[in-house]
């Protein structure tokens, strides 16, 4: 049971690795696009929406979805549930949290939502995660 968390682990340092390949060691990006990575990258424990992010880059959203994931790899909101789900590992795994203020912590104001989410993303749940992870 054990054995499948370093997997996980590794699939994502593929895809890092992945797309540190396809643009290189810093990703070259539009202002616009870079500003609405930004806003993500320093808000994403709070609630953000594609017409937010889309007003703070002055783009319309369909312009904002098509030029981040050109540049990006990922649509915004595909970015901000990675981002929130690669935090959220990282809080399981110091242990010094509840379940519960984690998801609070990563933008999810209910726990039945985030721990669907891990779940989604990851093949275990938050708790089944916490257990093997010590």
């Amino acid at each position: 049971m054990g054995r499948n968390m370093p997997m996980i682990t590794i699939n994502w340092c593929c895809r890092s690795q992945l797309l540190q390949e396809r643009f290189g060691d810093k990703l070259r990006l539009d202002r616009r696009v870079e500003t609405a990575k930004r806003f993500i990258d320093e808000n994403y424990g709070r609630k953000i929406t594609v017409s937010q992010l889309a007003s703070i880059s002055h783009l319309s959203p369909r312009q904002l979805n098509e030029l981040f994931r050109e540049q990006v790899g990922l649509t915004p909101h595909h970015y901000l549930t990675e981002l929130r789900m690669q935090s959220s590992w990282q809080l399981l795994e110091q242990g010094e949290l509840s379940i519960q203020s984690i998801a609070d912590a990563v933008g999810y104001s209910s726990l039945s939502a985030f721990s669907d989410r891990f779940s989604q993303h990851f093949g275990h749940s938050p708790s089944y995660f916490r257990r093997f992870s010590k």
